[in-house]
């Protein structure tokens, strides 16, 4: 899934009552994919996704969500990898 529809497809989740229980990159050759964990409490579920590999950025997920904030600030730090929409 490319990172606008990775990034769309977790905040619709979120949107139907999940918790962001982890969002991070992994290293994958000159690229990165995000992925994303999220609980569903009332049903005692997780859900895990990865992106498709991404190039240099993707689009902020914390704009729709901002619970992601520290999640998003994490693969900054770590990973030098910049959210759209954002200053880092």
């Amino acid at each position: 899934m490319a990172g606008a529809e990775f990034v769309s497809a977790t905040a619709h989740e979120l949107e139907r009552g999940g918790r962001l229980c982890a969002w991070f990159g992994v290293r994958e050759d000159s690229a990165m994919r995000l992925v994303a964990v999220i609980a569903f409490d009332a049903d005692n579920t997780l859900a895990v996704g990865r992106s498709a590999p991404l190039t240099k950025s993707y689009p902020s997920l914390t704009l729709r969500q901002p619970q992601a904030h520290l999640f998003e600030r994490e693969v900054w730090s770590s990973m030098g990898w910049c959210r759209k929409g954002t200053r880092g």
